[in-house]
């Protein structure tokens, strides 16, 4: 019986494909699950790497159609799921292994079943800015709602995170918009919003959404004109669709908020960058859906965004090329100084209420002395003002336990080295007050670092959405070298010499914390010890960058040298870091950075050719030279006797 079908338009990943795919086959329900691979036209590889897996699976068909656009692949792929549940994933995604066992066992009587969403990139995984906005209200699983109880949910317009039952689908003929055009998913989530009776939450990460790094997906390509001129028409369509389900005005106005707030924001900020050709259309239709909104939602807007929309109003092309570009800047510094018409300065309001900002501090820099470990910071709260007076207090976070530690000028926190070693996954949390608000937050982390400390190395780490994380572990005597590290039959092997006894190496994946324990082989009467660390380990998780250290020997740990490996589409190295080793797999990125390398190597393989041509020569010249000066001796000798 198939329990679900999974649909996954695919066009052009051949990248990332090979990743989503096997975080398929490694689902604990893999056997209740078939999976319609709908190959959209692709004029990569993508095609064929369906192929094989449908070749190679039973429950993977692959199917091929003309490029018309992931909504209408996707309708193509419901017209051969045979499931009980459809979830419809991108193909440069990833997905747990027990995403669809935890959902599925849920709740079988909602239409659809929402899990939790975190987007990940190659260093970090954090909070998707949607989904963080709809579920702020969700402090713990929900079996059954619809969505006037929770109306903040209409701002997740993501479809990739929710399981739904197919005859839910088929009885409202739920499908996406008939068109090729981008953000298809906004208007299918909405109707499935509003077409639900019961809707279910889980907590749980059930999907890794991709952030690539070329901004090559539809979402990641703000810079693309069609981008912007397919959110005004799904914009369009979206009210015509909240007009046939007479929307309630407290619901239509939360969606009318978050197309201000950053549908229309984030189209607008980028449009300096599209061809001057479509200014004029793209202003009139922006100027179209804010006529639309009605005017009190435009009263709560920040500084940026009320004088922003003002300028498409006036049609002043002029002044919104100079100043769309400008949000980080005056979030940072809201008096900064504007070659604007009074008309839009007026607007602005240094006092704005922070109530609704957030406030963010991050570490700037680390240093230390015999009994205290210094903390710099830097915070701030978008469109504050940093005249604005304040009061700052801050905390150590031990698992559910808070301690109150020591601040100078709002800047610098100061921890007792007594007081944190030995301690491990410390956070640090920080309370802003100003005379009409206050927040907290807790402290973030961009890199990370290693400080020693007498007998103590501190470790500042980066958790999701960049949290800080200090680790202080004692240090040891023993040292462990890895002198070697070869590649056999989908296992790395390490050959190691240390100066004590190792029991056992530990990797350590940068963003979850994911331990993975490596047993470790002596040799007789050796200190050379091996172990071994499987390639599907190192690969199977959503951020492929990790740590590699001993407990008997933390910190003290180095390898003779880069090592890098070649597998399939991925490099795999090995090197020193941070005194431990760092072990990354990376995906090639594209047929041309293989041929690159491969050019590489055979230009390697070449140059060591030439170089053992031309050592073969010398040997052959010292050779000879050994035969004329042996030859000489022996005449020499002759004519001594001969005397």
């Amino acid at each position: 019986m198939v329990r679900i079908s999974v649909i996954i338009p695919v066009y052009n990943v051949e990248d990332y494909l090979e990743d989503t795919l096997n975080s398929l086959l490694n689902q604990t329900m893999i056997s209740d699950i078939e999976v319609i691979m709908v190959d959209d036209g692709s004029t990569d590889d993508s095609r064929y790497i369906i192929d094989e897996y449908a070749k190679n699976f039973d429950n993977f068909h692959a199917y091929h159609k003309n490029n018309e656009g992931p909504g209408i692949a996707r309708n193509y792929g419901l017209d051969f799921a045979k499931g009980e549940y459809v979830h419809f994933m991108d193909a440069d995604d990833y997905l747990p292994p027990k995403a669809y066992e935890t959902l599925y066992n849920f709740n079988p009587d909602a239409d659809f079943i929402i899990g939790n969403l975190l987007k990940f990139g190659e260093y970090n995984i954090w909070e998707n800015v949607l989904f963080k906005h709809a579920y702020k209200d969700f402090n713990a699983n929900i079996d059954s709602f619809n969505f006037k109880e929770y109306p903040e949910i209409l701002w997740d317009t993501i479809t990739c995170n929710k399981l739904y039952k197919k005859s839910f689908l088929d009885k409202h003929n739920l499908r996406f918009i008939n068109k090729n055009i981008y953000y298809e998913d906004v208007l299918f989530s909405f109707q499935s919003y509003v077409l639900a009776d019961s809707i279910a939450f889980s907590r749980n990460i059930f999907y890794f959404w991709r952030s690539r790094l070329n901004k090559s997906s539809i979402t990641q390509k703000p810079d693309d004109v069609k981008n912007f001129i397919s959110r005004l028409e799904i914009l369009r369509i979206y009210d015509l669709l909240m007009k046939k389900y007479a929307l309630d005005e407290t619901y239509s106005d939360i969606i009318y908020d978050k197309w201000l707030k950053h549908d229309l924001r984030s189209s607008l900020e980028k449009i300096g960058n599209y061809p001057g050709k479509y200014y004029i259309d793209l202003i009139m239709g922006t100027n179209y859906i804010l006529k639309i909104i009605p005017n009190h939602l435009r009263e709560d807007l920040n500084v940026y965004l009320k004088i922003l929309y003002k300028m498409v109003e006036n049609n002043d092309l002029k002044s919104l090329l100079y100043f769309a570009h400008l949000e980080d800047s005056i979030k940072q510094n809201p008096e900064m100084p504007l070659l604007l018409d009074e008309e839009y300065l007026k607007l602005i309001d240094i006092n704005c209420n922070g109530e609704k900002q957030e406030f963010i501090a991050r570490v700037i820099d680390v240093f230390n002395d015999n009994e205290n470990l210094y903390l710099e910071f830097d915070y701030n709260i978008d469109f504050i003002s940093n005249k604005c007076p304040c009061e700052m207090e801050a905390y150590l976070v031990y698992g559910n336990k808070q301690f109150p530690i020591k601040l100078f000028n709002n800047n610098t926190i100061i921890l007792s080295l007594d007081l944190i070693k030995g301690l491990n996954h410390l956070k640090i949390r920080l309370d802003y007050k100003s005379p009409s608000f206050a927040k907290s937050s807790l402290l973030k982390n961009y890199q990370r670092k290693s400080i020693k400390y007498a007998n103590f190395d501190i470790d500042l780490g980066i958790g999701i959405n960049n949290i800080l994380y200090l680790d202080v572990n004692r240090k040891t005597e023993n040292n462990v070298l890895v002198k070697d590290v070869v590649f056999d039959e989908g296992n790395f092997i390490l050959r190691c010499e240390s100066i004590g006894e190792v029991k056992g190496m530990i990797l350590t994946n940068f963003v979850t914390y994911k331990h993975l324990k490596c047993p470790v082989i002596y040799s007789n009467n050796s200190n050379d010890f091996v172990f071994i660390i499987p390639f599907d380990e190192l690969k199977n998780v959503v951020v492929k960058k990790w740590e590699l250290n001993c407990p008997q020997s933390l910190n003290s740990i180095s390898i003779k040298k880069k090592f890098k490996f070649i597998y399939h589409n991925y490099e795999i190295s090995f090197k020193n870091k941070r005194n431990k080793i760092y072990v990354s797999v990376d995906i090639l990125n594209s047929k041309k950075q293989m041929e690159e390398i491969l050019a590489k190597n055979e230009e390697l393989i070449n140059e060591n050719n030439k170089l053992k041509n031309k050592n073969e020569k010398l040997l052959k010249t010292v050779d000879e030279f050994k035969s004329r000066r042996a030859v000489k001796l022996i005449d020499n000798v002759k004519n001594i006797f001969r005397r």
